[in-house]
């Protein structure tokens, strides 16, 4: 399996990953959903979905012993994609339920976003995400697909690249840790805005 574009979706129970699936096969770009330690280590591109909750996924991820296989692709660069609370638990630490440890593949923490007069939460809702950066994804006036109610809250500015506002917050919509990045939205369900961006992700 050295394929180049060799890409694996992770299951580990939490993801959304039919709708995934689909929006890969509309793009035609091969791949694998596994949960298998020895498929995940010839990946060169592994994306981590996720529905649910931080402390469920980190659980999830150490009853099926991801862990290790997800740090060894982190030291040997491999592409890494969160989307959605696939991106929270790429952070240090996840308020959840309780204090549960993430992956601290980028710093940072997920917090719950605070309650605010005439806003809805869970946020569940599309928006037009900034760029506070130059970066290869030239994301401009799109709106994508959110449902969440936490926020990642980076300790390092520089790993921010695109984000949204709401509930009187700057809320991260795409961060990034050299060849680690984390969608907070669903590009899976954002249309063809979000069928570009797994495209030029993947790709690239």
């Amino acid at each position: 399996m050295s394929d180049k574009n060799n890409l694996v979706i992770i299951d580990y129970e939490v993801g959304n990953i039919s709708s995934l699936k689909n929006a890969l096969i509309k793009l035609n770009i091969n791949h694998v959903v596994t949960d298998k330690i020895e498929k995940i280590e010839h990946a060169d591109t592994i994306i981590l979905p996720g529905v649910g909750s931080f402390d469920k996924a980190m659980s999830m991820l150490k009853k099926k012993k991801l862990l290790k296989v997800l740090q060894k692709s982190k030291e040997k660069q491999k592409k890494i994609i969160g989307i959605c609370v696939g991106m929270q638990i790429l952070g240090t630490k996840g308020y959840e339920n309780k204090v549960t440890k993430g992956l601290n593949f980028i710093q940072g923490e997920v917090k719950k976003i605070k309650k605010i007069k005439g806003e809805r939460l869970p946020i569940m809702n599309w928006f037009e995400i900034n760029s506070l950066k130059n970066d290869y994804l030239k994301i401009e006036n799109e709106t994508f697909y959110f449902l969440h109610s936490y926020y990642f809250s980076c300790k390092k500015k520089d790993n921010l690249i695109y984000y949204y506002n709401s509930h009187n917050i700057r809320i991260p919509a795409i961060i990034r840790n050299e060849n680690i990045y984390g969608i907070q939205f669903h590009p899976e369900k954002s249309g063809t805005n979000g069928l570009n961006l797994l495209k030029k992700l993947i790709k690239n």
